[in-house]
Parts: C-alpha cells; structure tokens; sequence
C-alpha cells in the first residue's frame, strides 16, 4: 500500500520513537515515508529514530491537536497511524477515528506490516486470555494505539530530515461535549522511561502510597503501581504498571507488597533489577526477584525515608 506511514508524538516523543524505528525497520527504504506529527522540539531523537519526515504542529491543548492530526490526514492521506498508548493520546486518537470515520485497535502488544502493505495489530482479548489478531480492511486508513514499552527504538538513522510546519486550526472545538471531571498534574517521568520505579500493591494500603511518595520524592523515583492497588483507589490509572497499565523497563524496580499476578509480572519482567517485599513467602513476584525481603513493607520504607531525608540534610 503506497502513502505515507506515521506516528503521532505529540509532545510524548519518547514514547514513540519505538514506534517510528518499528515502522522504519520493517518498510524498504524505497517504500512510503515514515511522517511523525509532534509538537516535540527533540527533532533529531525522532530522525535517528527512523522519521523521514516531522509534520511540526503548535503544542496546544488536546482538542486542538485533534483537529490538526484530523486535518492533515484528510490533506495528506497516511496509510497508517499509530499512537502510544498513553493518557492523552489514548483519548486523542479515539476522538480522531471517530471523526475520520475509521476503525481503531486500541492498546495492542504487538504489530506488523503484512506484504501488502496490512497492518496486523495484536492485542489481548477476553479479560488478557486470549490473543486476537486484527486487520482493518474496510478504510484506507489504519489506526492503533500501542501500549508504552513494546517496541524500543533504535537511534541508527539520520539526525536530519524534512520538517514541515502546520498551523493549527484553533476555531474546532470540542466545547459543550465533554465535562471536565478532573484534572490531575504528574510530577513524574512517564513509566515507560523511568529508570527506578518504587510500586506498591493493594495490601499497603492508602497510608502506605502517601508514605511511598515520600520515598519517590527523596529517591527521584517514579511511583507505580498494582492493578488492584489502582481499582481501591490508591492510586491513579496512570501509575498502573501490567499489561492493562504500561509495560516497563527500569534499571531497578521495588515492589512493596505485590503479590504478582500475571498481568504484573508481564508488564515489569523486563526490569534490570527487581526486589520484592512482601508478608507472603510463596508470592509469585519472588520468583522474579533478584532480592527478596519476607515481612512487612512498613518498616524497610520507613528506615529508607529516614535514610534519604538524613542524607538529603547532610
């Protein structure tokens, strides 16, 4: 299939410079041009890692970076569109199918690009216990979101490449269609690229996540967490690591009181470094540990705090 393949960044490149060196790897180097859209400044990470070309559109509020992805597929007619599956992004992209009248596989694990062309979009099904496998052939236009971590890029291509400046269609809104219900500022890397991660289970507890984002503000880490931790309310969605959160990879991950369920143990197993603390002795997360602590988590987090503060001060 002949036009151009992209992947929207946003101002979340990180995110998706795993997506461009994919798309770049697996299209010949006489096939379409790979096209990012990004009101990210970090041009040459995006050309290194396999963008031909940056369609540069004003950083602006979600709505509008709808309308701007939405008017430059009608102009310029990409094949494929991809975008990681992050908070934003998640909701910009179903916005902008429903608008382009296309279909969307959301969340995938995994893609690739058939011989003609066809993008084969793999995602989890049926509460993660079976493996569907998607092709959209109905519109010229394909489009999955793709779940942070998947897919790491690849810095070997050219730091240079054409950039195409856009303007932004400010007049579209979305006003009188959605509510706003809440507005929530992370202070935090996303998970898919932080370095040290320091989670915590559902069994810790709301005043062991206050006693944890102490920890995370002394150390520099980043706070994550279960999926049952999240569903009690300890913890927002975006913390969520697993693969019905975001899939990670730090250097060192802390688990405080994670049992590991599969759908855990999946979304952090390519960790660098994992310790594990936890009451339960045969808690499946301890056959992923490097170290592993039976017990509470309480005291271990209260004597790291006392650690860090002191060292802070001295």
């Amino acid at each position: 299939m002949k036009g151009e393949y992209w992947v929207c960044a946003g101002s979340e490149s990180a995110s998706a410079l795993g997506l461009l060196s994919f798309l770049r790897s697996s299209l010949s180097a006489s096939d379409a041009t790979v096209a990012v859209i990004s009101s990210d400044s970090q041009t040459e990470a995006l050309f290194a890692a396999g963008a031909h070309k940056l369609y540069a559109v004003p950083d602006a509020s979600e709505e509008r970076l709808v309308w701007d992805v939405v008017d430059l597929c009608r102009k310029h007619l990409p094949v494929v569109l991809l975008f990681p599956a992050t908070i934003r992004l998640r909701q910009a992209a179903s916005q902008i199918s429903a608008i382009l009248e296309c279909g969307l596989c959301a969340d995938c694990t995994g893609l690739s690009l058939q011989d003609d062309g066809q993008l084969l979009m793999i995602r989890p099904a049926y509460g993660e216990h079976l493996i569907a496998e998607i092709l959209c052939k109905h519109t010229h236009l394909q489009m999955a979101t793709v779940r942070p971590g998947i897919f790491l890029p690849s810095f070997c291509y050219s730091r240079y490449g054409e950039i195409v400046s856009t303007c932004s269609r400010s007049e579209k809104t979305f006003e009188g269609l959605i509510t706003l219900l809440e507005e929530t500022s992370l202070h935090q890397e996303p998970l898919s690229d932080s370095r040290l991660i320091i989670a915590g289970g559902k069994g810790i507890g709301s005043q062991g996540f206050s006693k944890l984002r102490q920890l995370v503000s002394l150390t520099g880490a980043s706070l994550g967490a279960s999926r049952a931790a999240v569903n009690a309310g300890y913890a927002p969605y975006c913390y969520q690591v697993g693969l019905t959160g975001t899939i990670v990879h730090p250097k060192t991950y802390i688990a405080f009181g994670i049992s590991g369920a599969v759908q855990h143990l999946a979304g952090m197993n390519a960790s660098g470094y994992v310790i594990a603390v936890n009451t339960d002795p045969k808690a499946p997360i301890f056959d992923y540990a490097d170290l592993s602590f039976v017990g509470s988590w309480e005291p271990l987090v209260d004597a790291l705090i006392q650690h860090f503060s002191a060292k802070q001060f001295s």
